[in-house]
């Protein structure tokens, strides 16, 4: 037999014993889908989603498995009441939910009402992975997108956000996109955070914040963080090293020049932003 024969099939041996592992990890690692239209969304938008959430999430949040994948297909969900994605059933976590895209998957909130995800228990919850969906909300009083209470009773921990998109249309003193709550090593990946000011001229004397810290630290952040008086506050307890990788905090940035990252305690630090960037295009929900 040649040389060259003889490498021929030693390559080929060597691909049927490289495949079939491969082969075996797809197969351990095939995902148990949790589809909350089997729960009874309504995915139109034209009737109320938030009985049919919970319901869904009372099996997601019980999966112990990392197989498990919390399944949010394309449409546009509608919630008259606050919809709360409690962790207190399963704090060791694992969680993952998944949308169908930002511009795919919108979570549509009744003005006042907003998206929670918290532990009830307290303690603490560990490593939940949400993904690839929006959420708008008219919440004059809050954040569109809460993490953790404000009595900060429970904290996220090791969490990761990417492919979000959270608005919220206020736009007055106390409102916020995204507001975080005793939330600490956390990744927060292409997140798009907005209060409703205007982006055209981003006069919002009057208006919230984007993204506000409280008692939250070791996280790392990368998006779009604007349309606010102030693109990102920290207020309230300890805000540690917080580090903001190539930040885009809006034209308004430009105008509110101090409003960029607003510090409002003495025992917080954050990471130097890079310089502001022409705003991101946003998703036209």
């Amino acid at each position: 037999m040649s040389r060259h024969k003889t490498l021929v099939i030693l390559l080929a041996a060597m691909c049927v014993l490289l495949i079939a592992p491969i082969d075996a990890l797809r197969a351990q690692t095939s995902y148990n889908v949790i589809n909350v239209l089997d729960y009874g969304a309504d995915p139109t938008g034209k009737s109320d989603s938030t009985a049919a959430f919970q319901r869904w999430w009372s099996t997601c949040s019980l999966e112990q498995t990392t197989k498990a994948l919390c399944s949010i297909p394309s449409g546009t969900y509608s919630f008259n009441a606050n919809l709360i994605l409690d962790f207190s059933g399963n704090p060791g976590g694992g969680v993952e939910v998944q949308g169908a895209g930002q511009n795919k998957t919108l979570l549509e909130f009744a003005d006042g009402k907003h998206l929670s995800i918290i532990d009830s228990a307290g303690g603490g919850a560990f490593y939940g992975t949400f993904s690839d969906f929006g959420v708008l909300a008219t919440n004059p009083s809050g954040a569109a997108l809460q993490l953790g209470q404000e009595n900060f009773n429970d904290a996220l921990n090791s969490f990761a956000f990417r492919d979000i998109w959270v608005k919220n249309t206020a736009s007055v003193r106390g409102s916020a996109g995204l507001r975080l709550n005793q939330v600490y090593s956390s990744a927060f990946s292409n997140v798009t955070t907005s209060d409703g000011c205007p982006e055209s001229d981003g006069n919002c004397p009057n208006g919230g914040d984007s993204l506000l810290l409280t008692q939250s630290s070791f996280n790392t952040f990368q998006g779009s963080f604007s349309q606010a008086k102030n693109g990102v506050r920290l207020a309230v307890g300890y805000n540690f090293a917080n580090v903001f990788t190539s930040p885009d905090l809006g034209e308004e940035s430009r105008i509110w020049r101090r409003r960029g990252i607003v510090n409002k305690m003495a025992n917080a630090a954050n990471a130097t932003p890079a310089r502001n960037r022409k705003p991101a295009r946003k998703p036209t929900w």
